[in-house]
């Protein structure tokens, strides 16, 4: 039993990194990459470069393998920072430079790191790195992806070496979160002979280079993937991934879908910001119509659970209970340029459209927002009370407008310093949460801290920061920095939580 406590305290560790690094490579830039020009003529087994390049681009490799923080970096060369509250991790070269990057590895070195996720010291590589799904991928393909970066430009740099303390930089420590989450469900792709050869190339594409499922699937409290709630939606970088089932996408043909991809329209009206526009600019756009439309039918088969809605407020607070629930992830604090709930002027401009276009806009998705937001299974009578609530709370005099403060939409990392956080709370926090003064959870109260809990701490710290229903920004500790604030909001989640360890947020 200790052995096993153990495993998981460290899986659990390895697995926040994974969990917040999946969402920090996101959140740079969403340029589109060039591609360098391959002289084909040139070279001994074009055909077979030619594939690599055209999965290469499939998989978005270019994406994190090139510094897009930093423009005119060289294709391939590494260096992206992945910024986690643990440090940040690089990118590494993969050009075929014999020192820097990949060109002294054989093909079974590359198999072995794109199958594996080892590298050819047979040390584990960070789950940032999607090998997960790429474990999926055929041998053939494989050494067809590394016969074309064996032919781009080499380029002799050396990224930056991980910023991460010890534990987080401890490769060893991968082997928890790969016996329980990697290594029971891995192997290569099989194909379903009850399916078409078109269903199951989109299958292929799906579960393996596009790795659709990073994003749009939630991740339990370890990290891992809820098979049960595949593709049912998730949440990249505060960007919305909406649902892509086939409970989302029946209603869609499959042209309609496609435009998605092609033409950056959000299904039901709107345009793609955020990573999907990396996605589609610097790999979908590459693919074949019949590779695109394999993909399209494959999703439109795919059956999965609805994620389940948290138990809410009804009657006359159901409005204030799905925004609480749903829409004040983005709501709250500016993510994905959702107007703030409570800022005045940017909500009058909207206000003046009228409450059957906001409503209209909130259920078909607009902007960045995806059809009904986070919430595909909350019915148009929710989404519009939702929209009232945001709406009278963002009026000149409502409380939401009257105690707003605007806030910087990316904040510090949070620090594990619970000594810090409970000093914070004697000093600033603990006149109300003591005894649950003006209807502030009460310390102790674990039932009312669950539901809070279950908001994400993204949510709570906009929450503290900016001020929400009877607190006033910051709690009235103006001598508070953010991190002070943050340092409180774990120390009180730490006090209050029935599971989980959020020190680790």
């Amino acid at each position: 039993m200790q052995k096993l406590t153990k495993t998981g305290t460290w899986s659990i560790l390895i697995l926040t990194i994974f969990f917040h690094s999946s969402f920090c490579i996101a959140a740079k830039n969403y340029p589109t990459v060039p591609y360098p020009v391959i002289d084909y003529p040139k070279i001994k087994n074009p055909e077979l470069v030619k594939k690599g390049e055209y999965l290469a681009k499939a998989g978005d490799c270019i994406a994190c393998h090139t510094d897009t923080d930093h423009p005119g970096s060289p294709i391939f060369a590494g260096g992206l920072g992945v910024d986690t509250p643990f440090g940040t991790f690089f990118t590494p070269n993969i050009t075929p430079d014999k020192e820097t990057g990949i060109g002294k590895w054989s093909d079974k070195d590359f198999i072995k790191a794109m199958h594996d996720g080892l590298n050819p010291h047979n040390e584990n590589y960070f789950p940032v790195f999607p090998y997960v799904f790429f474990n999926r991928v055929s041998k053939e393909d494989l050494i067809a992806i590394k016969a074309y970066l064996d032919q781009v430009p080499a380029v002799n740099y050396t990224p930056p070496k991980n910023q991460v303390s010890w534990p987080f930089n401890v490769r060893l420590l991968q082997w928890g979160w790969k016996l329980l989450f990697f290594l029971p469900d891995s192997g290569y792709f099989k194909e379903d002979p009850k399916q078409s050869k078109q269903w199951n190339r989109g299958s292929y594409l799906v579960n393996g280079l596009e790795h659709c499922s990073m994003c749009h699937t939630p991740v339990n409290v370890l990290g891992s993937w809820k098979k049960s709630y595949f593709l049912a939606g998730g949440i990249v970088d505060n960007f919305p991934a909406p649902n892509i089932t086939s409970s989302r996408l029946k209603d869609f043909s499959v042209q309609q879908v496609m435009d998605v991809f092609l033409k950056d329209q959000l299904l039901g009206g709107g345009r793609i910001v955020g990573p999907m526009l990396d996605v589609n600019h610097n790999s979908l756009r590459y693919l074949s119509k019949e590779d695109l439309e394999s993909i399209v039918i494959y999703l439109k088969t795919v059956k999965s659970k609805e994620i389940p809605k948290p138990k809410i407020k009804s009657g006359a607070q159901l409005g204030e209970g799905i925004y609480d629930a749903y829409c004040a992830t983005c709501h709250a604090v500016g993510s994905a340029g959702a107007p703030i709930v409570g800022d005045v002027p940017v909500w009058e401009t909207r206000i003046k459209l009228g409450l059957p276009t906001l409503y209209h806009n909130a259920i078909d998705g607009i902007n960045a927002m995806p059809a009904k937001g986070t919430c595909s299974s909350c019915t148009d009578q929710e989404i519009e009370a939702a929209v009232r609530y945001m709406v009278d709370e963002s009026k000149p005099g409502a409380k939401a407008s009257s105690s707003y403060t605007k806030i910087p939409t990316a904040m510090p990392a949070p620090t594990v310093n619970l000594a810090h956080g409970k000093e914070i709370y004697e000093q600033a926090c603990s006149t109300c949460h003591i005894d649950g003064k003006f209807g502030a959870p009460k310390m102790g109260d674990k039932k009312i801290w669950a539901a809070i809990i279950k908001q994400n701490m993204d949510v709570l710290f906009g929450h503290t920061i900016q001020g929400y229903k009877a607190m006033p920004p910051r709690g009235n500790c103006t001598s508070c920095s953010d991190t002070d604030l943050m340092d409180a909001v774990i120390y009180m989640v730490q006090q209050n939580k029935e599971e989980g360890d959020f020190i680790l947020w």
